[in-house]
């Protein structure tokens, strides 16, 4: 079933204000996060801490550079949390 356009722009808006809280965030708070600038290096870190690392499972989340969660941070890939947050203007694609 197709979302309405309105529907995706909605979606689009929340997301790129998740996107702008989690930077600021990240900011503020480094040392709550692990950060890594390609999602395979996030992966190859969460692989290498199975032990103790969990896998986020909602797609919206992984969509948004959060992989996952080690020893209390939270896994996150910098560039897909940047790319669509640019002067506070949202991408609205």
């Amino acid at each position: 079933m197709h979302k309405p356009a309105a529907i995706d722009l909605l979606e689009d808006i929340a997301d790129d204000a998740m996107l702008k809280s989690l930077r600021e965030d990240i900011d503020r708070h480094p040392d709550d996060f692990v950060t890594f600038a390609t999602k395979a290096e996030a992966s190859r870190f969460l692989e290498q801490h199975a032990a103790d690392a969990r896998y986020e499972t909602q797609p919206r989340m992984r969509g948004l550079g959060v992989l996952g969660y080690w020893q209390g941070r939270t896994v996150v890939v910098l560039p897909l949390v940047s790319r669509r947050v640019r002067s506070g203007v949202p991408d609205l694609r």
